[in-house]
């Protein structure tokens, strides 16, 4: 019997437990970003949240991407079809680990006041 080997984060890793009303979106994210993870923060415009844009712009991240997707090496033009969570709750380590910064106070109250709740894992 062979094994399947996926590096794709399973969504039970991804979703807390708190029923928050779990809202999604299909929408075409833009290519050229490389491998995204789920659980990473996007973008109104599909593309990742960075530390320095979620800064600038002084607004929460549009919504949290619901699985890994590859979106193409850098200079990839197009979109890519993705899924985003719009609300819901999730595991503050997993987004927090597929954004690839850390999530300051201030934006854990503004993705709560989207709807997007962050739960601390135990155990």
């Amino acid at each position: 019997m062979s094994q399947i080997y996926t590096t794709e984060i399973p969504v039970r890793n991804l979703l807390g437990v708190e029923d928050a009303g779990l809202v999604t979106e299909s929408r075409s994210n833009a290519a050229g970003q490389g491998n995204l993870h789920a659980g990473c923060l996007l973008e109104v415009d599909g593309t990742k949240s960075t530390e320095a844009t979620l800064t600038e712009l002084r607004r929460a991240p549009h919504g949290v991407l619901a699985f890994d997707t590859d979106t193409g090496q850098s200079g990839t033009t197009g979109a890519v079809p993705v899924t985003v969570y719009l609300a819901g709750s999730f595991l503050f380590t997993t987004v927090e680990s597929a954004s690839g910064f850390k999530l300051l106070a201030e934006l854990i109250a503004d993705l709560r006041n989207k709807g997007i709740f962050l739960e601390r894992s135990v155990g």
